[in-house]
């Protein structure tokens, strides 16, 4: 019986990440509506350590319930990224290789990141020696490849915006495809350039002045010399132009001379060139979605509140308002929402917050609980509810032993558990305080 073999490509979560961003800058009606959603004012435990988060029909339940509010996803709350890998010295890092399939797992990765902001990618490791300069060109001069002269070539493929939210000691922006917001340009580009040619077979019985290396194809300028030994064997190759227009298809090399059996393999530039399409060309699979909770001054209103913390960070895609069947939709999602309940009270002394207040006899047996998130004159919130609140009937503190009668209570903005919880991540408790904002960052990553 014959077997059958298969593999996923990287490429395939290059795509899914690729979508996943998509949905969110397309300005069409079926975009999507996202939020990142913030949770959890209790702590977690007597030393607050957040869990070890499991994907559960529990878990899910849980973080449904303990939303304290969100703040939409916007086309630029969100881009593709990839890890950021700081170029040292004495690192001999990855040349690129069109046959490799560990150009993204190697130990060194094959692009870094420089002290100037520039992104490049290895061409060429020096016949794996150490990198001890590093590279500074941009695109402006030899079509972005750039050798600072310690044998290693380089390739500029673009430069992250200083004022990036997306750059943090882990992750870096990359852009799909070059563009002047990425200081990366047309005439940067090559399409079917040489980026190697390597020597597969070393022959025998050549000499130097009449070893060759033939080129043949529907590219031109390439230039490739053959360095032969006194013992008449290819020694080493050397790449003195690359050329360009060259294509797998029709792409021709070899070694001619007196000798025989010598024979090389030619690396050819990604579709496009080097830097037509660098998240494609750096192996990336993974989005970032980074949003400002509140402002200086501002705090979207009241809608999250300031007056208590958050230990989850979660993303919510296409949730339902209160009380309606249908998604949310583009032109009628709020920036922030509000995703606990509001209780007006006849007055009385204050419930300590975080604490649980219940209806009913007593804890144990309450017909209604829940933990309070905020506190105000003659109101609370209250997040984590399990059971249906009663007006008209005593709200007590577990703790504080405060009862007070319930007037009225307000729905939180969507319907708890509706829409698609597709990340949800524990943290330790981000304190939050009226006049001050903080970027929350998530990274999801695809297969």
């Amino acid at each position: 019986m014959a077997n059958n073999y298969s593999s996923v490509s990287q490429r395939l979560g290059y795509e899914r990440a690729i979508n996943f961003y998509s949905r969110f800058i397309s300005t069409a009606n079926d975009a999507a509506v996202g939020y990142v959603m913030l949770g959890r004012c209790v702590p977690w435990n007597i030393s607050d350590e957040p869990p070890q988060i499991y994907d559960t029909e529990n878990a899910l339940f849980d973080t449904y319930n303990q939303y304290l509010g969100g703040k939409k996803i916007t086309g630029n709350d969100i881009v593709p990224v990839i890890s950021r890998i700081n170029w040292s010295s004495n690192v001999v890092w990855t040349q690129y290789d069109d046959a490799s399939n560990t150009l993204f797992s190697s130990g060194n990765g094959m692009y870094i990141y420089t002290t100037s902001g520039n992104v490049y990618k290895c061409i060429d490791n020096a016949n794996g020696a150490y990198s001890t300069i590093e590279p500074s060109n941009n695109y402006t001069s030899a079509n972005g490849f750039t050798s600072p002269g310690d044998g290693y070539t380089w390739k500029y493929m673009y430069k992250v915006p200083g004022s990036s939210q997306f750059l943090t000691s882990a992750w870096m922006p990359v852009p799909l495809t070059q563009t002047s917001a990425y200081f990366g340009f047309a005439n940067n580009l090559l399409d079917g350039t040489i980026s190697g040619v390597l020597l597969t077979n070393d022959g025998l019985g050549y000499s130097n002045t009449n070893t060759i290396v033939v080129i043949a194809g529907s590219g031109t300028g390439a230039n490739v010399t053959a360095n032969v030994n006194t013992a008449g064997n290819v020694q080493s190759i050397t790449l003195n132009a690359r050329g360009s227009g060259y294509h797998r298809q029709n792409l021709h090399a070899y070694v001619a001379g007196s000798g025989s059996n010598a024979t090389i393999r030619v690396v050819l530039s990604p579709y496009k060139g080097h830097g037509f399409a660098p998240a494609r060309e750096l192996g990336c699979n993974t989005v970032m979605i980074a949003v400002k909770i509140g402002d200086i001054d501002s705090t979207e209103g009241g809608t999250i509140t300031t007056n208590n913390d958050f230990r989850q960070v979660s993303v919510l895609l296409n949730p339902h308002k209160y009380g309606e069947n249908a998604a949310v939709l583009p032109v009628n999602a709020n920036i922030a929402v509000r995703m606990v309940s509001q209780v007006l009270l006849t007055s009385g002394p204050s419930y300590l917050k975080d604490e649980m207040v219940y209806q009913g006899s007593n804890v144990t047996y309450s017909t209604y609980s829940a933990n309070v998130s905020d506190i105000f004159t003659n109101a609370i919130e209250v997040a984590n509810q399990h059971g249906t609140i009663i007006p008209g009937t005593l709200l007590v503190g577990n703790t504080s032993g405060i009862s007070r009668t319930v007037v009225s209570t307000t729905n939180p903005e969507f319907d708890v558990e509706s829409g698609d919880l597709v990340y949800t991540e524990n943290r330790s408790p981000i304190i939050r305080a009226d006049g001050q904002s903080e970027w929350v960052k998530v990274v999801i990553g695809f297969q």
